[in-house]
């Protein structure tokens, strides 16, 4: 009897084995022959926008090095709610992938109670996109040349200083390290849309705004606007003159807002893979590249290790900054 049952469970046994390795040997098969038909990205933004862009300009290369094409679905509104679940709900087989961002990975899941996906267990991450930091600017007219002569007024004027709130809550978290590391008062003036105050800052109106250096460049080439500082942790290659806030005399004032490709979770580890090596080989290409950079971004490409760090890291920073300044989720 008890050989009868030590053979059962070694044929047991042999039969999970045999099982878990065909399983395996079938995963190392489809990543080889992966992709064999067109992918699908989808995006929590509309045409037009920078993320629209960026996808637009993988799909241009991705034949070239996939062999396949990349299929563009926009899917704006609902804060991203409606791309992230669509995304997350998709075959976890590498042929759906998401372009996710600060918004959907980093400041949902801190504003929302209730979201229809989880951000940190529905997605695995791929790789970087590319990132671009907030810069605060101030009317040209004010007398403040560096981010230490901006300090000196507020402190010298408590509360009479404005800045522009621009939709969504990135200001609020970038004034509230600013704050922390200076300890100056200054007033926020909510708008409806980012950009938004930028009307009300030429004009005096409001003295300070952040906003990223593609909207901001050409209002400082004409004069109406004076870049102090940008919140990342070095200079942008596109503004190189701009010292960080760290180097302007206020530590630990960062805000990027940053693009990266997501898979559904549970996607075969051999398959990410495939997809960063090729997705990280498509940005670094001069063209594109080149182009991230003159919009003010840092190029991405990182492997999914790096990004995966970076991505929490940043989530955390947010969620403590947000803690600190009051903000809980609805």
């Amino acid at each position: 009897m008890k050989n009868t049952l030590r053979i059962r469970q070694s044929a047991l046994f042999i039969m999970a084995l045999c099982l878990a390795l065909a399983g395996a040997v079938s995963t190392a098969v489809r990543a080889q022959t992966f992709p064999s038909k067109p992918i699908r990205i989808i995006l929590p933004v509309g045409p037009g926008n920078p993320g629209d862009t960026r996808a637009r300009q993988l799909a241009a290369k991705f034949p070239e090095v996939f062999g396949q094409s990349l299929v563009v679905d926009n899917r704006p509104g609902g804060n991203g709610f409606i791309a992230a679940e669509a995304a997350a709900r998709a075959p976890a087989d590498g042929y759906t992938l998401f372009m996710g961002n600060s918004l959907t990975h980093v400041y949902n899941p801190w504003l929302y109670r209730k979201m229809p996906y989880r951000d940190v267990d529905d997605f695995s991450p791929v790789t970087l996109i590319g990132g671009g930091p907030l810069m605060l600017a101030v009317n040209a007219a004010l007398p403040t040349r560096t981010l230490g002569d901006l300090i000196a007024l507020a402190k010298a004027k408590p509360g009479e200083l404005n800045y522009g709130m621009g939709g969504g809550r990135t200001t609020e978290v970038l004034m509230h390290q600013i704050k922390r590391a200076t300890g100056i008062q200054v007033v926020g003036v909510p708008y409806k849309t980012p950009g938004a105050d930028l009307a009300d800052v030429i004009s005096g109106q409001v003295q300070i705004t952040f906003n990223f250096w593609p909207i901001l460049e050409p209002l400082v080439k004409s004069g109406k606007l004076r870049v102090l500082a940008v919140a990342a942790p070095t200079r942008v290659a596109a503004a190189s003159d701009v010292p960080t806030f760290a180097e302007a005399g206020a530590p630990g004032v960062e805000l990027i807002a940053w693009t990266g490709l997501f898979v559904p979770a549970g996607t075969p580890p051999a398959i990410v893979d495939r997809l960063q090596k090729g997705i990280a080989q498509i940005i670094q290409m001069p063209a594109i590249a080149d182009d991230i950079i003159r919009s003010g971004s840092f190029v991405g490409g990182n492997s999914t290790e790096e990004f995966s760090a970076f991505w929490r890291a940043d989530r955390a920073r947010t969620g403590k900054a947000l803690a600190e300044a009051g903000i809980t989720p609805e």
